[in-house]
């Protein structure tokens, strides 16, 4: 309900709620990452030759120090524009889990709305629409205090099976050509010439390694792609493809909370 959702909007607001984050990166490393910075915000855009992955320790609270996979994270500058507020995908080492999560991202509220992000969230859960688990946190990184941040989950098993689903596989279709044509081009409008059009972009699955790695999965894979594409090329009617009260749901929330991102064209 949603005087259930307004309660915990109220608790994530509450500066008693918010964990405090700790990350560690060795000073060769931080010094690498303080160059693709450079490098992007130079260029416009982050692009894919910036998102390298580096080691790295992370703590809070609760938690004993793990090792993570950490890098930039983002298409647009505004994950990098302050220097207190950047944006880092992170990516936990073997079984571990920082909130329940192996994957996740750690932005500035901003470039999530703010509190907006996480109340769409809770909305969509409470409507039985997957979406990632998303709260604040406050970040110390390197020693430097980073303030109030969003953690926001990426797409894993866990973001499935947290939200009682049997472990599957989870598409999208690709966006990296849209970002070389911003990148090359430095034009934001010829991106919508080809490239953004979902007809002319191939379909990616997250955690691919795992997917091909497992028949199971694998089977899930090639019966989703082949709907999916079915879909797009217009041998398949949506209701062949989608379940039509969720996918409703998730349209109809979108546009009442103005979650444009979510929802292109």
């Amino acid at each position: 309900s949603f005087t259930k959702i307004s309660n915990k909007i109220d608790n994530f607001l509450s500066l008693n709620s918010i964990n405090t984050v700790q990350i560690d990166i060795n000073q060769k490393n931080s010094i690498e990452i303080e160059k693709l910075k450079e490098i992007a915000l130079k260029r416009g855009i982050i692009a894919k030759e910036d998102k390298i992955w580096f080691p790295g320790k992370i703590q809070s609270k609760n938690n004993d120090i793990k090792k993570i996979k950490i890098r930039l994270k983002g298409d647009n500058i505004d994950h990098l524009s302050d220097p207190l507020k950047t944006s880092f995908r992170i990516k936990l080492n073997s079984n571990n889990k920082l909130f329940g999560m192996s994957k996740f991202s750690i932005q500035a509220p901003s470039t999530r709305g703010f509190w907006g992000e996480i109340f769409y969230s809770e909305m969509m859960r409470e409507l039985g629409v997957l979406a990632p688990r998303s709260n604040f946190i406050k970040l110390i990184y390197n020693g430097n205090d980073f303030g109030i941040m969003n953690i926001e989950e990426s797409f894993s098993k866990e973001l499935i099976e947290s939200q009682q689903r049997k472990e599957s596989v989870i598409l999208s279709f690709n966006e990296d050509k849209i970002w070389e044509w911003w990148k090359f081009l430095k034009n934001p409008v010829a991106n919508n010439i080809f490239y953004t059009n979902h007809k002319n972009t191939f379909i990616d699955v997250f955690s691919s390694k795992k997917i091909f790695s497992k028949p199971q999965l694998l089977g899930d894979y090639k019966k989703g792609v082949s709907l999916l594409r079915g879909y797009v090329e217009g041998k398949l009617k949506p209701n062949q493809v989608f379940d039509y009260e969720i996918t409703s749901k998730f349209f109809a929330m979108s546009h009442i909370l103005f979650s444009s991102s979510i929802t292109k064209d």
